[in-house]
């Protein structure tokens, strides 16, 4: 393992706590939080492998709150349609029981 593997390695394990409860004050839900956190990890060491990151630390919060940015727009969204369209119900309710012009 190299150098900078073992950096971020050692910087996770000993910052995972902080940056979970950043993460889980934007989200606010422990279990994203959690995967988020992973997800930044998972994304950081891809680069790790391509380039060297002169800042660890400010690299690693900053691809974490971006995701959970993003993760915040996804749900946004996801629930704007949601609303609109009478929740889960109205998701039931595309299929028809009559026939379609196609088949009649």
């Amino acid at each position: 393992m190299d150098g900078a593997r073992r950096a971020l390695e050692t910087f996770f394990s000993n910052h995972r706590k902080s940056l979970v409860w950043k993460l889980y004050k934007l989200v606010a839900c422990p279990e994203t939080a959690e995967e988020l956190a992973h997800e930044a990890y998972i994304r950081v060491a891809a680069v790790l492998e391509r380039q060297k990151i002169d800042h660890l630390s400010t690299f690693f919060y900053q691809t974490a709150h971006n995701l959970a940015l993003d993760h915040l727009r996804r749900r946004r969204t996801r629930d704007r349609y949601v609303d609109r369209n009478g929740g889960d119900e109205a998701l039931l309710r595309v299929a028809s029981a009559e026939a379609s012009p196609e088949t009649g």
